[in-house]
């Protein structure tokens, strides 16, 4: 009699985008990880830091500069999310940014573009194909980050379902999200 194979494991990928601090790991999903874990031993649970990608691809001075003010974090993914708004949020940025030796003068349609590559080489780099959950943290500097990612890898793969979790999605705001972005 032929042994029966177990099943794949199930796999959750939890996702923490950008701007948080680049110095600092996100202890949202270290400690869901760790908890899935101890409780569901056979689920196999991968972690993405994608801010690193993007902090490693435009500087890391330059990125965390950018994660010390919401308006200017939130506005690189604003833009991409809202392409025909992108120069009137490239305005925001540029004022936003004018106090900042680091950032002043910058290029925004250059950055926006730089952030939409690293991110779409993370998307098409990773296999989705066994994840039955994605999660995303999403706290200070990450809503923009967050849906827009969402929006890009469900875009792909409408079979994932998707969890989101954080400050940015509280009792209060969430509804109003989930209305917005039917992909979460």
């Amino acid at each position: 009699m032929e042994a029966k194979r177990p099943a794949p494991p199930d796999r959750i990928a939890l996702v923490s985008p950008p701007w948080p601090l680049y110095t600092r790991p996100s202890i949202q999903i270290g400690a869901l990880k760790a908890f899935v874990r101890s409780r569901f031993p056979f689920v196999e649970v991968s972690t993405h830091h994608v801010y690193l990608s993007v902090a490693h691809a435009i500087g890391y001075k330059r990125y965390h500069a950018i994660s010390e003010r919401t308006w200017l974090a939130e506005s690189v993914f604003a833009a991409l999310l809202y392409p025909d708004r992108a120069e009137t949020i490239a305005r925001l940025f540029r004022r936003e940014a004018s106090g900042n030796p680091e950032l002043r003068g910058m290029d925004f349609a250059r950055l926006a573009a730089r952030v939409e590559t690293v991110t779409e080489e993370w998307i098409t780099s990773t296999n989705w194909g066994d994840v039955r959950l994605l999660g995303f943290t999403s706290v200070l500097c990450q809503l923009t980050a967050c849906l827009y990612l969402i929006r890009k890898i469900k875009q792909r793969h409408p079979h994932l379902t998707v969890a989101v979790g954080g400050s940015a999605f509280s009792a209060e705001s969430a509804p109003a999200a989930l209305k917005l972005f039917p992909e979460i």
